[in-house]
This record gives structure tokens, C-alpha cells and sequence, in this order.
């Protein structure tokens, strides 16, 4: 409990000017100067001690129940307390500021996003799309909840089946307030090609025990053969391929995938 109090003001000064006659029958202007410098001093005391009196009289409450907040506008995204319930652990989650992104990034994906790297944002319920840039990516890589505790490297109030390495994204304008805790797809542009180049399924390519990467092609008469190639540009199930022994794959030809003989073979496409 806070018992709010009342304290004297402290008294004041009060200053009088008096009008002299200077020897020439004038009036005293430089008396009249320090009387009025005199009473701005006064002036100021006298508000210093109004706001001194104000902060000791006025309404308080301990500093702990006080929550600085940087900017607004503020939102409430999470009140887990009930009224009448008993009160543990955090009692309300306050956002500020312009909205964030934030999505996980699986293993095999970590080493191709850097900060800086362009990005776009898809609403899941409207589809309505935002562009945004890689602002951070953690270092640590975050595991599921099982015991109601934050996973390692997440705030308390984070998903619980949260897996992989948490990435923020900074939208390229402030998002309206509708996209607050709505689920979205994030696309992040690790790298593009500059035109059209040789592609092939990713299941085509294999790697050899010398470390080399290969590609094996099927011809008309059902011949195999294996064409080493150096990965580029991957993206939508596809991977950039280019031959090392020229003339030896070109857009067209068929690679093999995997091991059945039932399915039609794809073809190479540029």
C-alpha cells in the first residue's frame, strides 16, 4: 500500500521594483535591469520548488509496477491471468514499436541466409504480400518445449513447436496491425542467376567418395553414363548444374533420379 501525502510549499520570495531618478532627472535603467534579472531568479526558485512539491504530494506507485515503453503505439499480445486467479509467472506481454517477423530456419538452409538478404512475406489467411529484409539470424539453434519451459534461445511466449534457428525479418514499410499473430510463408532470396541456365531435378545429382558431383545421363539406346557437373542456383525442388566436360549435357537430355523403372525419366530443361 502507497499512502499518498501532502507537503508544505516552500516560501517564496517576493520582489519589489522601485522606480529611481537617475541624476539626470531619467530613470535608473540600470537598476531596473538587475531588479528584473533578480526577479527571474526568483522566477525560477520559485517552479523548482512548485515541481518539488508536486512530485512529493502527488499520486506514486512503487517503481516495479511501472513498464517503460519505447514508442506506441503499444499492443497486449499476451494476458494469461484471469481475474480472480491466482498470479504467477508473467502477467501481461506488452509489444511496442513497428511489427516484426520471425520464422525458423531449418539446418540445411542456415548456411544460406545472411542479414541484409532481400525477402518476402505471404499472409496465409488473405494472401496479401509484404517485402522485407533479413535483419538477424541466431547462431543457436532452438529446440521444441516439453516441459512448458522456453526452448533454448527463445523468450518465454514463443511457439512451442518452435525448431531450428530463429531468423527475424524487418518489413521494407510498417505492417498494419492486422498481421499481428497471424501465421505467414517467408521467402528469402539467397541468391538468383543472372539469366537462363542448365537446371536439373536436385535428386539428379550424387556425390562420388573423391568428393566430386555427378549427374548420369540416360540416352536413346538406354545407355547410361555419368557426366561430372559443379552445383549453382537451387530453388523449387531444381539445382543449376554446369557440365565440367563440355558437350556432354545439354537441355534436353534425360538424368536419371533414382533407382525405379516405372516412372518416366526427367528431362534436363535450361
Amino acid at each position: 500500500m502507497t499512502v499518498v501525502g501532502r507537503r508544505p510549499i516552500p516560501p517564496h520570495h517576493s520582489t519589489s521594483i522601485t522606480l529611481q531618478k537617475a541624476k539626470g532627472g531619467g530613470p535608473d535603467l540600470e537598476g531596473l535591469r538587475k531588479a528584473v534579472a533578480r526577479t527571474r531568479e526568483d522566477l525560477a526558485t520559485a517552479r523548482e520548488g512548485l515541481v518539488a512539491a508536486r512530485a512529493a504530494s502527488g499520486p506514486m506507485v512503487p517503481s516495479g509496477e511501472v513498464a517503460f515503453l519505447e514508442s506506441f503505439p503499444a499492443r497486449v499480445t499476451d494476458l494469461p491471468v484471469r481475474l480472480g486467479s491466482k498470479v504467477q509467472g508473467t502477467v501481461m506481454t506488452v509489444a511496442a514499436g513497428p511489427l516484426v517477423v520471425q520464422g525458423y530456419v531449418p539446418d540445411h538452409q542456415k548456411g544460406l541466409i545472411r542479414a541484409g538478404q532481400k525477402a518476402e512475406i505471404l499472409s496465409e489467411i488473405d494472401g496479401a504480400t509484404a517485402t522485407a529484409s533479413v535483419r538477424s539470424l541466431a547462431t543457436t539453434r532452438t529446440t521444441p518445449r516439453s516441459d512448458g519451459d522456453a526452448p533454448d534461445g527463445q523468450p518465454d511466449g514463443g511457439p512451442s513447436d518452435a525448431d531450428g534457428y530463429l531468423m527475424t525479418l524487418a518489413p521494407g514499410r510498417p505492417l498494419e496491425a492486422a498481421w499481428t499473430g497471424q501465421n505467414v510463408r517467408l521467402t528469402v532470396l539467397a541468391a538468383s542467376t543472372g539469366g537462363k541456365v542448365l537446371v536439373v531435378p536436385v535428386a539428379a545429382v550424387s556425390a562420388g567418395a573423391d568428393g566430386s558431383t555427378a549427374v548420369t545421363v540416360l540416352d536413346g539406346d538406354g545407355r547410361q553414363r555419368r557426366v561430372r557437373v559443379k552445383p549453382g542456383t537451387s530453388g523449387d525442388g531444381n539445382v543449376q548444374v554446369i557440365p565440367l566436360d563440355s558437350g556432354n549435357l545439354g537441355e534436353g537430355d534425360r538424368v536419371v533420379t533414382g533407382v525405379r523403372t516405372d516412372a518416366a525419366v526427367p528431362e534436363a530443361t535450361g
